[in-house]
């Protein structure tokens, strides 16, 4: 298999249709960027694939054996650690000097031994990608990952991102048409009038 394999997704909640029998294939080693109006269903359709959500029906393949990282909309850090202690989470004590160089490669040099609940909303983003790319996954999922971030700052994050998945999965929703194309790769657009394939 060299896709991860979606086959007539159906999601509900309550009377909202979300997804009506949508199919696609997110290509193996490569980049997709999902677009589409607010309440489409991006983020619903990244849950299900992480198995946070449940599908009513339909059904998701994805080869045994790969690891999923991801970054969601909400930072989801533990502000009493620091931005190095994140990314201890999901990585080992000797990989630090692998984080110090990540943390300052998105420009938090300074910052990388702080309280994260002491950090403006654009360096906690930045933690949660870093934590998000220090996990060595096999697949990444990204949900709005440049949102608040300024114009440099975001293409400084985006080219780490793009060098750290080299080679790997990586699913991102986005609003804007800029960072998908910056971000390469295959567009995917999730909207009322594609929902039903």
């Amino acid at each position: 298999m060299k896709a991860i394999s979606v086959r007539n997704l159906s999601k509900s909640f309550g009377d909202r249709i979300v997804l009506n029998n949508f199919s696609c294939d997110f290509p193996f080693e490569e980049t997709t960027c999902v677009m589409g109006e607010s309440g489409c269903g991006k983020t619903t359709l990244l849950r299900i694939l992480m198995g946070l959500e449940k599908a009513d029906a339909g059904k998701i393949e994805i080869p045994d054996g790969q690891r999923m990282t991801a970054v969601f909309q909400e930072d989801r850090l533990i502000n009493h650690f620091s931005a190095l202690g994140n990314c201890r989470l999901v990585s080992s004590k000797k990989k630090d000097d692998e984080n110090r160089k990540l943390l300052l490669d998105l420009g938090l040099s300074g910052s990388m031994d702080i309280q994260v609940k002491k950090l403006s909303g654009g360096m906690a983003r930045r933690v949660a990608i870093a934590r998000c790319l220090s996990s060595e996954g096999d697949i990444y999922i990204m949900d709005e990952p440049f949102k608040g971030l300024d114009s440099v700052t975001k293409r400084q994050v985006m080219d780490v991102i793009k060098r750290k998945t080299s080679g790997k999965t990586l699913i991102i929703v986005t609003h804007d048409r800029d960072e998908a194309e910056y971000m390469g790769g295959k567009v995917l657009n999730l909207n009322p009038a594609a929902l039903d394939i």
